[in-house]
């Protein structure tokens, strides 16, 4: 996920029903010129321009490519059509159909929902437009994988589904409200595990807020090293649900050590280059971080932690440096930003009969759980995440 905090808010009381809709950008960020899909297990309607409604079947396939501002469709023994717009409808709730990035070697999904395609920008824009939970429901297997606890996957999915109303028409001016990439969430079609779809449904409408009923933000990243990390020392923007919490359970997770050597001269550039003066070879340039900090001082050079590890592609922040001689040698722990839940320490948490409320209130400081029909939102167009 990507943050970026910037706020323009106004708050005002939503109302939302059960059936929720939400448009999602497919392939967001990929130069995509053509689709290819197949008609999975229900009956579908294609609508050119809105209407001159064609009947497909299950087991069709279709090819559908961006032809300079129309949009092209070919189906196997049957003739083609050129189109402003192309719509593909199931005609079953339950039904879905499989579709295929040619560009992308494996980029394959299965979706539920309906589908819009034309051409903008030079590009085949794609659009799914699918219920809420169905939504939350890919959300919770793209970022939390097919393997845990009904605990944890009902943890990701009060966190997706509050990202997804706090920052509904994030890209308006698209034409959706979300993308599928980790810009907003990793989406990649339906959820295939039936523990996630019971965690959604058994969570459903769930979303954390504040003491006054507006939806907060609910970060989180594969492991925090045994720390979480406060919202300030990495976006300089400081919110009272995202402090600092010592975390025991990601200790021994798959994430939780990294180990990188740096040469002494490139590190040496380094300082040089982001201070602006000349560096003589220090002594010694260890540096230890028992527990989280903001920042790495040599002398008076003070750099954000989040920069250097943006500028050397670290796993985290949360490291130490030993000085080797000719090499530096970072030990980091942890994976991610740093900010909010810890996803291996919360798996581990629900293997030990914590339940997903305690596992939210543990990462996420003075959150509230409450139903989305009876919260205020928070609206901004220049709030990322």
């Amino acid at each position: 996920m990507l943050i970026r905090l910037v706020y323009s808010v106004i708050l005002f009381t939503l109302f939302i029903t059960a059936d929720a809709q939400v448009r999602i950008g497919v392939f967001y960020g990929n130069n995509c010129e053509s689709a290819l899909i197949r008609i999975s297990n229900s009956n579908c309607q294609l609508l050119l321009n809105g209407q001159n409604t064609i009947s497909l079947e299950q087991g069709e396939i279709l090819f559908i490519c961006r032809a300079g501002e129309k949009v092209a469709v070919s189906r196997y023994k049957h003739k083609g059509y050129l189109a402003d717009s192309i719509n593909l409808i199931s005609v079953s709730d339950s039904g879905y159909i499989n579709l295929l990035n040619p560009s992308i070697p494996g980029d394959r999904g299965d979706y539920r929902g309906d589908f819009t395609f034309s051409s903008s920008l030079g590009k085949l824009k794609i659009i799914n437009t699918l219920g809420m939970d169905d939504y939350i429901s890919g959300v919770v297997q793209a970022e939390g994988g097919y393997k845990g606890h009904p605990e944890y996957f009902k943890t990701q999915a009060v966190i997706a589904r509050t990202y997804a109303y706090l920052h509904m028409g994030k890209h308006a001016d698209e034409g959706y409200d979300l993308c599928d990439d980790v810009h907003c969430q990793a989406y990649h079609g339906r959820s295939t595990v039936a523990a996630i779809d019971k965690a959604v449904k058994s969570t459903e409408g769930q979303v954390l807020t504040d003491i006054d009923s507006a939806l907060v933000l609910t970060p989180f990243h594969s492991n925090c090293g045994g720390e979480t990390v406060s919202s300030e020392n990495v976006w300089l923007t400081s919110l009272p649900n995202l402090v600092s919490v010592f975390d025991p359970y990601c200790a021994f997770s798959r994430n939780a050590l990294w180990e990188k050597d740096i040469s002494r001269d490139e590190w040496l550039r380094y300082l040089q280059d982001k201070s602006g003066k000349v560096i003589n070879s220090p002594a010694d340039l260890s540096f230890t971080q028992n527990s989280r900090m903001h920042s790495y001082r040599l002398g008076e050079i003070l750099i954000p932690l989040s920069v250097i590890r943006a500028d050397w592609s670290l796993r985290s922040t949360f490291f130490s440096i030993s000085d080797e001689g000719d090499n530096l040698h970072f030990s980091g722990r942890g994976y991610g930003h740093g900010v909010g839940l810890c996803q291996e320490g919360a798996m581990v948490m629900a293997t030990r009969d914590f339940n997903y409320k305690q596992i939210l209130n543990f990462y996420y400081h003075q959150v509230y759980l409450m139903n989305i029909k009876d919260v205020k939102v928070i609206i901004n167009d220049e709030l990322s995440f």
